[in-house]
């Protein structure tokens, strides 16, 4: 007994493994989305006051909050009580949504 392939049926799996694959991964890595993001991101980071805007820089810079207030000479109670929500909300107020906002 033959089995018969229907060529439509292979092309459809040979769509699937190679062409969505590429698909997703460039809808995952839009770089227009990711420069539009960065944008936005520098330019909340730019209104910020200067205490914030140096917090956020060397947040960037992958400091980490014990240190950022030792450089800065702050209290980490001012950091996690004023500065930080200070800057939440302006990111905020700049379109970002809470759950987007991993400070």
């Amino acid at each position: 007994m033959m089995n018969y392939i229907n060529i439509d049926d292979e092309a459809k799996r040979e769509l699937d493994d190679k062409v969505k694959p590429a698909v997703a991964q460039a809808i995952l890595c839009d770089p227009m989305s990711d420069l539009i993001n960065e944008m936005d991101v520098c330019a909340t980071i730019d209104s910020l006051p200067p205490v914030e805007k140096a917090i956020c820089l060397l947040l960037r810079q992958g400091e980490r909050a014990f240190q950022i207030c030792r450089r800065l000479k702050i209290s980490e109670r001012a950091y996690w009580n004023k500065f930080m929500p200070a800057i939440r909300q302006r990111f905020i107020e700049y379109g970002f949504e809470p759950h987007e906002i991993n400070l």
